[in-house]
């Protein structure tokens, strides 16, 4: 019942307006896809305005620098070893946001279930244990992660090549070993 009310066919926006509305009844919307992203550029542009000619704002899991003294390397933690870093990211003027259910999650049964949904299934996503995703604003970057996170590998990947400054690092597993693999324009540091 619950996936016959999900999704954007179910939005109804007029652009001219700035309106939107629900074509059937049970649909909302939930921005917690973005909120971290739009806080990060929100808190950003006061620093800004207040005089900041650099700076690095941090919400956990999403991060965003600005200016030249802010640039450096950060890193990308192992989904199951929170001690361990699969390796770094420069960034210069640049956010990053990483989504997976490593973090969040229900246990059900003795079963870890991710806290991200697939929207096509209701079922919580399985094939990546996170996807860091660096773009150009902190709302583009944590919006994109969790798209990422939904779509896969192969399609997250195929969808950041086509997009301008936007790159992403993603992790799963094979046989307990942990893999990783990049857009053609991100460079990743040893950890």
């Amino acid at each position: 019942a619950t996936l016959g009310v999900v999704g954007y066919p179910n939005v109804e926006v007029d652009s001219i307006g700035m309106r939107a509305r629900f074509g059937i009844a049970g649909v909302s919307v939930d921005l917690g896809g973005i909120a971290k992203g739009y806080a990060l550029d929100q808190a950003a542009r006061a620093a800004k305005r207040a005089g900041a000619t650099s700076g690095m704002v941090d919400l956990g899991g999403n991060l965003l620098v600005f200016g030249n003294d802010a640039a450096g390397n950060i890193g990308v933690q192992d989904p199951k070893n929170a001690e361990r870093i699969v390796g770094k990211l420069r960034l210069a003027d640049q956010s990053v946001a990483t989504s997976g259910g490593y973090e969040r999650f229900v246990m059900i049964e003795g079963t870890r279930y991710s806290h991200i949904l697939n929207p096509r299934t209701g079922f919580p996503v399985e094939e990546l244990a996170s996807v860091t995703v660096v773009a150009d604003d902190a709302t583009r970057a944590d919006a994109l992660s969790t798209a990422c996170a939904v779509l896969g590998k192969d399609a997250c990947l195929h969808l950041v090549e086509r997009l301008a400054g936007v790159d992403a690092l993603v992790v799963w597993y094979e046989d307990d070993r942990v893999r990783i693999e990049t857009s053609s324009g991100l460079s990743v540091l040893d950890p």
